[in-house]
């Protein structure tokens, strides 16, 4: 990806949708990992854990450390992954840097049924407001991986897109 040239726009929308794919490897089963997420997944709880041990420090500069380690302590307790989300480091919002509408390639890896594909493209029509333009599938046993262009209207449509679509317990990867 990045010996290519590509624009600071897509080069941020590849972080985001990375960074949202590895909080969702922190509340997959170890089992389920390979080892390069395993050990990325690893490495954010441990900052966790030490952000929740610096919180108590925290009081004493004025911040609110209760805020801190609930928020910490959502982010890697294995509840849902936007129950609780960290808060957004300034200038890497969405909107700022997409041009609202436009088409943006999702690509979603799970377990392999029958209705996966269905159920997903239905989610992710219902989430956006449109109808999915296109898709692709592989298929590799266990696992199905489907690529879906959608058309996005603004940064809270993509938003609920990464949601709605990560409720689906199938669901183990998002980008």
């Amino acid at each position: 990806f990045f010996s290519q040239p590509r624009s600071r726009a897509a080069m941020a929308l590849f972080v985001l949708a990375s960074a949202m794919t590895l909080a969702r490897a922190v509340h997959t089963p170890w089992q389920h990992r390979s080892p390069h997420v395993a050990g990325a997944a690893r490495m954010l709880r441990r900052s966790a854990w030490a952000c929740r041990a610096s919180a108590s420090d925290a009081k004493d500069d004025g911040v609110n450390s209760d805020n801190v380690a609930s928020n910490v302590a959502g982010f890697t307790s294995g509840g849902p992954i936007f129950s609780n989300p960290l808060p957004r480091p300034t200038g890497m919002r969405v909107d700022e840097i997409v041009d609202f509408p436009t088409r943006l390639r999702f690509k979603i890896i799970g377990v392999a049924d029958d209705t996966f594909v269905a159920d997903i493209e239905q989610i992710c029509s219902l989430s956006s407001g449109h109808q999915v333009t296109a898709t692709s599938l592989r298929d590799n046993g266990k696992y199905k991986s489907i690529t879906i262009d959608l058309r996005i209207d603004s940064a809270q449509v993509f938003y609920r897109v990464y949601e709605d679509v990560g409720k689906d317990s199938r669901v183990k990867f998002m980008i």
